[in-house]
């Protein structure tokens, strides 16, 4: 799936996609091309399914204010946000909804 945002904080929209596991297990990987300097940054956050967690569902946005989006899912199971902040790699969480709720994620604020 397409998860575009400023990752970077250039101030324009990266290229991103979120590839799914190979299994119901794996995680969810993100590529983002960033718009700075053409360098390809990965990683692995967020669930493909299973189970336990019907997969997550991407929702990107600044979620810390530092200017960049920041990587983050939304487990529609449990009504989490899980954040992966820009500004220090820390995990950030937060029970915000309820199961068949869907987040709209802000991709670009510039």
């Amino acid at each position: 799936m397409v998860v575009p945002g400023d990752y970077d904080g250039d101030g324009k929209t990266d290229i991103a996609v979120v590839r799914e596991g190979a299994t119901e297990n794996s995680a969810l990987t993100w590529f983002i091309r960033q718009s700075s300097n053409g360098g390809l940054r990965s990683a692995a956050f967020g669930s493909t399914g299973g189970a336990l967690v019907a997969g997550d569902i991407t929702a990107q946005n600044d979620y810390d204010g530092d200017g960049k989006t920041d990587i983050a899912v939304w487990r529609d199971a449990t009504g989490v946000f899980y954040i992966l902040r820009s500004t220090d790699g820390g995990l950030t969480s937060a029970q915000w909804g309820a199961s068949g709720d869907f987040p709209i994620a802000s991709h670009d604020t510039h």
